[in-house]
């Protein structure tokens, strides 16, 4: 990438923002960023995985996100 911290970038406009640097870590930042994003105030969230780790094989049992429990803004 051209841009060398683009955590940085994101994370003013995310809930969660993460990089992941070992192929062991996807899982769980993937999880993590979907907890995020669909608890509380729902925001965006942003995961960076690097070229290099999506080339790896692997096989990982991922559970799919659960129901979605939002909270409605505040009316202002």
């Amino acid at each position: 990438h051209d841009i060398t911290d683009q955590i940085a970038i994101v994370r003013p406009l995310t809930k969660y923002a993460a990089e992941a640097t070992h192929l062991e870590q996807i899982p769980a930042l993937v999880g993590e960023a979907f907890r995020q994003m669909t608890t509380g105030r729902t925001r965006p969230a942003y995961v960076e995985i690097p070229r290099d780790l999506l080339e790896l094989e692997s096989s990982w049992d991922i559970t799919p996100p659960g129901p979605v429990h939002a909270q409605s803004p505040a009316p202002e």
